[in-house]
């Protein structure tokens, strides 16, 4: 288990993805040294291009705990418990229509948890304050518009965020979102992308549109000792975040 939440401290060998993109990205994550990828169940309660997003459904928050919405808790907690979870049963019900399906997508940066506290799940919320500093944002989709790299640095893709990490002392990179695909949507978020794969490898589905942004993301990412692969060659997309479990 990750005592930190999405930053693990050795290579990962179990992640979590949504059943949606098991197919595609089991065997690359495999090539990357994972062993086994756990499946999230789709979730009819949400809308179809999120309804298999990992981060939709499930909340990492520390020392081998997490939250899962109600909808999928009797598939997902036996997975998680098989590498020492505490999994916490949420207490919302999920919808359609924002913000009424974002109460699980908190997002976790070092000991910071950031989300539109009026919509998240009131288990969640006991949860991370645990081990966390609340901070209040507007976008309920939290950890969809960030990929924490470290303790104190980020990708987002949103400005109030990038703002906000920036004035809390991290180092933060913004990614354009309007090159990252998401079917069905305008477009995908950075967090949803990817995942680190240990504290030194980060994974993204695909690789960016715009060469100067990838060159520029690379850069960043190289100078916190962090290498970049690709699992496919495809343009990004967003699958609702890979979550390093174990």
């Amino acid at each position: 288990m990750t005592d930190i939440p999405y930053l693990p401290q050795e290579a990962v060998k179990c992640v979590a993805i949504g059943e949606k993109y098991a197919e595609l990205l089991t065997g690359p994550l495999k090539k990357q040294g994972v062993e086994e990828v756990i499946s999230i169940p789709s979730c009819g309660a949400l809308a179809e291009p999120v309804n298999s997003h990992a981060d939709m459904l499930l909340c990492c928050t520390g020392k081998g705990r997490a939250v899962a919405a109600n909808e999928v808790y009797e598939k997902l907690a036996p997975e998680l418990e098989k590498y020492g979870y505490t999994v916490i049963r949420g207490r919302s019900v999920l919808g359609r229509e924002y913000p009424h399906d974002v109460p699980y997508n908190a997002a976790v940066c070092g000991n910071i948890a950031m989300h539109r506290f009026d919509c998240t799940d009131a288990a969640l919320i006991d949860e991370l304050k645990r081990e966390h500093y609340l901070l209040k944002i507007k976008q309920g989709y939290g950890k969809c518009s960030v990929a924490p790299i470290g303790k104190k640095a980020a990708l987002t893709s949103d400005s109030a965020i990038f703002r906000l990490l920036s004035e809390k002392g991290f180092d933060v990179f913004f990614v354009d979102s309007g090159g990252i695909i998401l079917d069905g949507m305008s477009c995908g978020l950075v967090g949803g992308c990817c995942g680190l794969l240990g504290p030194q490898k980060i994974a993204f589905t695909g690789v960016f549109a715009d060469p100067a942004e990838m060159d520029a993301a690379e850069s960043f990412l190289f100078n916190h000792g962090v290498e970049p692969v690709y699992l496919t060659d495809r343009q990004v997309f967003d699958i609702g975040s890979i979550i390093p479990i174990a």
